[in-house]
């Protein structure tokens, strides 16, 4: 993770990674298990403030746009894929 921030400007980036593990013993069939492959996201964070009052923001997730995968008891053996792809948020905060 990297943060800078001054008077105007706050920028953070962040890559959170997680290995592969088990996720459960039972797949709904029977004891099956099914392994969480490893996964990794880049997150990116900035902010702006004009003045005291007003200040913008932008927020992405998942920049790289990773994939979620679980496999069962062999890798060829897919469970389940997601690609939910990258998400962005805008917005602007004003205090009275």
């Amino acid at each position: 993770m990297g943060i800078y921030e001054d008077k105007n400007w706050s920028i953070r980036a962040a890559y959170n990674w997680r290995d592969k593990f088990l996720s459960s013993t039972f797949d709904g069939a029977g004891p099956n298990p099914n392994y969480t492959e490893a996964y990794g996201q880049l997150d990116l964070s900035i902010g702006y403030a004009f003045n005291e009052k007003l200040s913008v923001q932008f927020e992405a997730i998942n920049v790289t746009n990773e994939i979620q995968r679980v496999h069962g008891r062999a890798e060829s053996m897919a469970l389940f894929v997601t690609q939910s792809g990258p998400r962005y948020m805008l917005g602007a905060r004003y205090k009275f």
